[in-house]
């Protein structure tokens, strides 16, 4: 009988890494470890913790706020750009190209933002200017809402790489400066080190990144 493996991985989010990245590791994890099962399970915020916590995962990919849990270990594996967007005619991005100081104009409008439906971290702000808001579970769906016109907000430079290049979406230059390189870390149980398939994902990742970045 041969040796099967069930080997579990959290990531904060399909699209806070970049497609193409994630891509080229899960192909080559194939490649190279064709006897483990590999459950992906995507979650956001606090929800990553959780899962580690709980022992749904074995290791996961997670922000700044995910990896302080003072239960888990964690390792730095690179970072990718936030940027704020908007459609063309939103009234802050109309703004930006006709010239107006737009100091505070952030406030006055919507602002898609991230939400957190773990208990870990429910409550805490992130990059949060407007106290207008709308929070949403995934990245998918708030894509979606900021090409609509229906607010603004912050987004993976490489998600919206297209958008950009054909003018769906257009990034803000907002004095409040809300974009920022977002830091991923590689977490897992203290009591638990990874084993040879998750240090490995673990270095390809951040290989990955480092070549995006």
């Amino acid at each position: 009988m041969g040796i099967w493996q069930r080997f579990r991985r959290s990531l904060r989010s399909v699209f806070i890494i970049p497609g193409e990245a994630t891509a080229k590791v899960l192909s080559a994890f194939r490649d190279r470890f064709p006897t483990v099962t590999l459950e992906l399970l995507i979650e956001g915020l606090g929800a990553v913790t959780q899962k580690l916590l709980s022992e749904e995962a074995s290791i996961g990919i997670g922000g700044p706020v995910t990896s302080e849990h003072p239960a888990l270990e964690r390792r730095r594996l690179g970072e990718v750009a936030l940027i704020p967007v908007a459609a063309p005619d939103h009234p802050l991005a109309r703004a930006i190209a006709d010239g107006e100081d737009i100091i505070g104009q952030s406030r006055q409008h919507l602002q898609l933002v991230l939400a957190d439906r773990s208990d870990l971290t429910e409550g805490r702000e992130f990059s949060v200017i407007s106290p207008h808001t709308w929070r949403l579970g995934d990245l998918g769906a708030k894509h979606s809402l900021l090409k609509e016109g229906l607010g603004w907000g912050n987004m993976p430079r490489a998600m919206i790489a297209e958008d950009l290049a054909n003018g769906t979406l257009v990034e803000l230059d907002l004095p409040e400066a809300p974009g920022a390189n977002y830091s991923l870390t590689g977490l897992w149980l203290r009591k638990a080190q990874p084993r040879p398939a998750g240090r490995w994902l673990m270095d390809e990742f951040e290989k990955q990144l480092a070549r995006c970045a």
